[in-house]
């Protein structure tokens, strides 16, 4: 390192800290996404579920004639 890196205060280590920290976010931030994407496949599966269920009940009120 230079005399003029140490007094503009570079420091090697910071530097690499920071990076790191970097690298972790980014991380961190991916896994977030990847089990926000499963969640939100749980939530569309079970959706579809209850719409299916909902159209099973409507059509056996129909043909009871309860539904109209």
């Amino acid at each position: 390192m230079s005399i003029h890196e140490e007094l503009n205060g570079y420091n090697p280590l910071k530097h690499w800290m920071s990076t790191v920290l970097k690298i972790e976010h980014e991380k961190g931030y991916l896994e977030g996404y990847k089990r926000g994407e499963s969640e939100r496949d749980s939530l569309k599966m079970q959706l579809e579920e209850y719409e299916t269920m909902l159209s099973e009940m409507r059509e056996k009120l129909m043909g009871e004639g309860l539904f109209i």
